[in-house]
């Protein structure tokens, strides 16, 4: 059985985990504005999607760590390595 400890010290990290993840989408959000607000000023050439992008599948995989469509092959490792260390230790 959980106690209260536990309980709470899991909830912490929930919460810490979901404001790391909308603090990366709201920096996200504001930077590729402002990388689309200077390609369009300052350039003929569009750049400004390619960054954009490539961060964006990383704000997606954190997104998917953080609300738990994490592929069962990470899951797997994740309670190996848990039991892994609680052995070890």
């Amino acid at each position: 059985m959980i106690d209260q400890r536990e309980k709470l010290k899991r909830a912490k990290r929930r919460v810490a985990d979901l404001t790391a993840f909308y603090f990366h989408a709201a920096f996200y959000s504001v930077s590729v504005m402002v990388m689309l607000a200077i390609n369009y000023h300052a350039s003929a050439e569009w750049w400004a999607q390619f960054p954009g992008l490539i961060w964006g599948c990383a704000l997606l995989a954190h997104a998917c760590a953080v609300f738990g469509a994490m592929p069962r092959f990470v899951e797997r490792w994740q309670v190996r390595k848990i039991k892994q260390l609680l052995e070890d230790s």
